[in-house]
């Protein structure tokens, strides 16, 4: 039985549920018991690469890292974009959240398992190989003191310009 949090858990509300093939209902009983605990709203998944949420978030996080580093729009534009539609944050500072670091070892997994359209990008690779991991360690596309945000991190903005 596998519990996925939805990131960043103290945000987010929901959290994936996956039943093991070998799950009794008792333990899917205590499971889902626990999640209602939480405050969390049950989201039922299989024992799938990615899971749901994944499988369709991912893409969603690699496009807007290739709109930013495309030069299609700032960071805090593409962080906008979504805001507006109702989201509680941008996909660049979700993956601030996640971690940039481990966002790109499940796109890495997801495109093993799933094929080309998970294909992390360039400036995703090139930030978590100079130890840009996001929030938890202060650096990611933004810079982060004390939990908040700075500034757009310098090396993402000189990869923008020198792309544009």
């Amino acid at each position: 039985m596998g519990m996925h949090f939805m990131n960043p858990v103290p945000v987010q509300p929901g959290c994936e549920l996956i039943r093991g093939l070998l799950t009794s209902n008792q333990t899917w009983e205590r499971v889902a018991a626990f999640c209602r605990e939480l405050g969390k709203e049950a989201v039922l998944a299989e024992d799938k690469a990615g899971f749901g949420m994944n499988r369709m978030f991912v893409p969603f996080l690699i496009e807007a890292v290739k709109v930013v580093e495309e030069g299609v729009m700032s960071c805090e534009d593409a962080d906008k974009t979504t805001l507006c539609l109702g989201h509680k944050m941008g996909p660049i500072t979700t993956l601030d959240y996640v971690g940039l670091d481990t966002t790109l070892a499940i796109a890495d997994v997801l495109r093993e398992e799933l094929g080309p359209s998970y294909q992390a990008p360039d400036l995703l690779r090139k930030l978590v190989a100079a130890g840009f991991y996001g929030v938890k360690n202060g650096s990611g596309f933004y810079l982060w003191e004390q939990g908040k945000k700075t500034q757009v991190n310098p090396a993402v903005a000189r990869y923008r310009r020198r792309d544009l």
